[in-house]
This record gives C-alpha cells, structure tokens and sequence, in this order.
C-alpha cells in the first residue's frame, strides 16, 4: 500500500513559484524487484503534481546503488542539482525528507546548501514543510532536522560497534 503525501505546512504562508522548474532529489537503493526510479520518487512526482507542477516542469536528480551510499561530493544526482541550482534552473527542491538529502554530509556542506539556496532563491519542500530560507527560522528549523539526523545516525552507530 503506498503512502499518500499529505500537503506541507509552514509556519507561515508560502507561496511556491509554479511558473519554475522543479527539483526532486533522491537517494534510492536498487534492488532486483526494485526500478532505479523507487516508489519514492514515484511519490513526489505525484506530489509534484499535486502541489501545481506540470511534468515538464519536474527534473529528477537521483543516486542510486553505489552512488547512493558515496560521499555526498561524489554522488552524480546531488552535484548535478548543485549545478542547476547555480545555473538559476531550479526554483523548488522537493525532497522525501530533510536528512535524505545530507545523509553522512557535515554541517559546513549543509551550510554550504543553504547559502546556495538563499543566494538563488530557491525553495526546498518536503511533506512536512515548505522552507522559504529568506525566513531566518526556516533556516534554522532546515539547519536542526539535518543536524539531528547526523546525531542519530551517529548514535546507531555506536550502538552496534559498542
């Protein structure tokens, strides 16, 4: 049974430029049974479409497999919206969730994404939020989800190696 994406709430009223181009970005594990383009991405396509973007307006940027689990500079999918963030072709980055996108990355490449973001004034929306970073709380709600995550991964990590 698929998940259906219930719309994002910010804090306060966003709105969302429909007239851009529109970013997902994943991460995806392939599997035998599994397309490269997951059931994930299949999700926010459709959410995508829900929150008013045409499929000519949806760009995929996706690491799958190896390239999934590389350092985040090595990772094709996310170095190739870093350059269409740059070149001014993104307005929203619609990711599955915030540390999805920062898994093993330190908090200087966060920064380093935000400020981008802020520069070009590009949105990142996931189902639970519509981050607008000239919002100075949204960047820190954006800075916290990602930061936290790192926290957590960490302590797994040495649950199992304790």
């Amino acid at each position: 049974m698929s998940k259906h994406l219930t719309p994002a709430r910010a804090s306060s009223f966003v709105q969302l430029p429909l007239m851009g181009t529109l970013a997902i970005y994943a991460r995806v594990a392939t599997t035998e049974e599994q397309p490269p383009q997951s059931r994930h991405v299949d999700q926010l396509i459709s959410y995508a479409s829900e929150l008013g973007y045409v499929t000519e307006q949806v760009t995929v940027f996706c690491d799958e497999g190896a390239q999934a689990a590389a350092p985040l500079l090595e990772r094709q999918g996310y170095t190739a919206l870093l350059t269409a963030i740059r070149e001014r072709a993104v307005t929203v980055i619609l990711l599955r969730a915030e540390d999805r996108i920062f898994a093993d990355a330190t908090e200087v490449q966060v920064n380093t994404f935000i400020h981008l973001c802020i520069e070009t004034d590009v949105f990142v929306v996931t189902p639970q939020m519509i981050y607008d970073f000239q919002d100075l709380s949204h960047v820190a709600l954006f800075r916290f989800h990602c930061v936290t995550a790192f926290q957590v991964i960490e302590d797994c990590l040495k649950v199992k190696a304790g």
